[in-house]
């Protein structure tokens, strides 16, 4: 389900929850396109086979000769992520007080958003913050590595497209996203023109131009150093956002402690990484 979908109940302030996820989801691509399953607790447990079974042939009247499915049980921690959008009672007189709470509400939305995705890719586990990509993929535990970085000279456009393929078959069925910086996709820019193929552009339901390579979306983020490409999966599979509630927006009203009116932005986050082959990342060797 998408963050709007999971956020439905939380409906006491529909129109500024329904802003906030629209503000929240242009801040984040990564919030844009995962999808979130429901999690009525903060671990999530998933049971993983990761190999498939023995099976066989069989004559007439005999029985099969197969394997039991073998399964690993694995825990992933949802964390809350949040921020009170205060607004000191002082700068009501002569301003609109609605249009003034909205703007610092949507402020903090977007620090919400660019935090949950740096921790989604850099998340490193400790304390209250969830594991990221790149920390599962240094433990060993999921995604592929392919070590090296794009050129973006023409003398090693042939190499540059040898890693990209790489990159995006290093996904179990294929890459759907591949997330990058301003600077890094100047480079694949640059690759793209010096083997002449043409980018299909499109548009997403923000009317924001969407930038396609054999159908799978090229996104930016600043959570990527220079040179790092991250290809990523979604579905039930592969990568999802859990959530325990959805992004919840209350209005606190007054403070007792200081002459402020509080928002409060809640939303608890994690990332489930099912298929060990969910995401693939390009870099160069440390």
């Amino acid at each position: 389900m998408s963050l709007s979908k999971v956020s439905a109940k939380n409906a006491s302030q529909e129109h500024l929850l329904a802003g906030v996820i629209n503000v929240m989801e242009r801040e984040s691509k990564v919030l844009e396109h995962i999808p979130f399953k429901e999690v009525r607790a903060l671990v999530y447990r998933q049971n993983l086979n990761t190999l498939l079974p023995k099976v066989d042939f069989r004559d007439l009247y005999t029985g099969y000769n197969s394997d039991f499915v073998e399964f690993e049980t694995e825990v992933f921690e949802l964390e809350p992520c949040g921020a009170d959008a205060d607004v000191d009672l002082v700068l009501v007189y002569g301003q609109n007080i609605t249009d003034l709470r909205s703007e610092v509400t949507t402020i903090k939305a977007e620090a919400v958003a660019s935090t949950v995705e740096e921790a989604f890719f850099n998340g490193n586990g400790i304390g209250h913050i969830p594991k990221g990509l790149l920390t599962l993929l240094m433990e060993g535990k999921k995604g592929t590595a392919i070590t090296g970085s794009l050129s973006g000279n023409k003398v090693d456009v042939e190499r540059d497209m040898d890693l990209l393929y790489q990159l995006i078959d290093g996904v179990h069925g294929g890459a759907e996203f591949l997330y990058m910086n301003k600077a890094t996709r100047r480079k694949l820019n640059f690759v793209f023109h010096n083997m002449g193929y043409n980018i299909v552009v499109d548009s997403n339901k923000f009317g924001q131009p969407v930038t396609k390579f054999n159908g799978v979306e090229i996104a930016l983020t600043e959570h990527l150093k220079d040179g790092v490409i991250v290809a990523v999966r979604y579905g039930v599979k592969y990568i999802e956002g859990l959530t325990n509630g959805g992004l919840s927006i209350r209005d606190l009203g007054e403070l007792d402690s200081k002459p402020v009116l509080r928002t409060r932005i809640d939303f608890t986050f994690g990332v489930k990484v099912g298929h060990p082959r969910s995401f693939a990342v390009l870099q160069a060797a440390a």
